[in-house]
């Protein structure tokens, strides 16, 4: 009855219920073993599970610190620069694209009505940049001496355009596009 009485606040009142509880705990099952268990061993039922998940939590805790960079998800991204680019707005370059027979004459696009100047760059395979020049409103410029001299042939060159506006400002990009002198082209 001592037993029942913690599990109940007030084992005087429970009457019945109290007694039908420890009748059936004292009963012996049909195989002859005694249903009796001890209040303290009931309570380590209880409280096994806890201590296991208690002592599961401190491991990860502890271990969390040693792991924990495996999961993360890479490097912080840099802040976002303010972009002045038009949404929708492109240059689109005509020439010179794919395998030349000869070394390019001129840069030639499609104007952007963003722009008032336009700044073209060359750049090699490693995507260093070769020459870039700026120029006044136009969709073409002719190809320097100095550019024409460091085409080689047989080598992939990209080539690109950018819009920009009176504040000096980028509005808009042209796709990097890639040509090249074929083998035996007359330089």
């Amino acid at each position: 009855r001592k037993l029942c009485a913690t599990f109940f606040a007030d084992a005087d009142s429970a009457g019945d219920d109290v007694d039908f509880v420890v009748e059936r705990l004292r009963a012996t099952n049909p195989i002859g073993q005694n249903n009796v268990v001890s209040l303290p061993q009931s309570r380590w039922r209880i409280a096994q599970p806890l201590l296991g998940l208690a002592a599961a939590a401190t491991l990860v805790l502890a271990i969390l610190p040693l792991v924990g960079p495996l999961f993360t998800a890479g490097p912080a991204l840099p802040d976002r620069e303010e972009s002045s680019l038009v949404r929708g707005s492109t240059v689109t370059i005509i020439s010179p694209v794919g395998d030349l027979r000869s070394p390019p004459l001129e840069f030639r696009w499609q104007a952007n009505e963003h722009a008032s100047r336009y700044r073209v760059i060359v750049r090699e395979v490693d995507d260093n940049v070769l020459w870039q020049q700026t120029v006044e409103a136009t969709d073409s410029l002719a190809v320097p001496g100095e550019l024409a001299e460091r085409l080689f042939a047989a080598v992939v060159y990209t080539w690109q355009v950018e819009a920009i506006n009176d504040a000096g400002a980028r509005v808009a990009a042209s796709e990097p596009t890639a040509f090249r002198l074929l083998p035996g082209s007359t330089q």
